[in-house]
């Protein structure tokens, strides 16, 4: 039960911690839905000239594991000489991650709408 007593402790810090858990989720989710809706729309119906670039993005930050990408762009922002804090590069982090998965279900989305619906939908 000693537990308890260093909880109740801490709970000030762990409180903190939570909102800016639940700050940084909410930006998060909020910014990378309206990427995602955008890239979603490219690679469903944009050109190949518009679709490449957003196919290279959702492609490569699908495929990076979401503590290196945080890490990537906490550290690698100040060589492109941004400085910015831990929260920003973790919430951009999160933000580019976030926009790819949305990406990648609005583009599976809209090609699962059948032709027929469309014209429908058209007329």
């Amino acid at each position: 039960m000693y537990w308890l007593h260093e909880l109740w402790i801490a709970r000030e810090t762990l409180w903190t911690g939570f909102q800016t858990s639940v700050y940084c989720s909410v930006l998060a989710i909020i910014f990378g839905t309206l990427i995602g809706i955008v890239a979603g729309l490219v690679l469903t119906y944009g050109k190949f000239w518009m679709r490449a670039p957003f196919r290279l993005y959702v492609d490569l930050i699908r495929g990076t594991p979401v503590f290196v990408l945080v890490l990537a762009c906490f550290y690698m922002a100040p060589a492109r000489g941004w400085q910015i804090s831990a929260f920003q590069g973790g919430a951009l982090g999160l933000t580019l991650f976030c926009g790819s998965q949305v990406a990648e279900i609005v583009r599976g989305a809209l090609q699962a709408i059948h032709r027929g619906q469309l014209e429908a939908g058209k007329a």
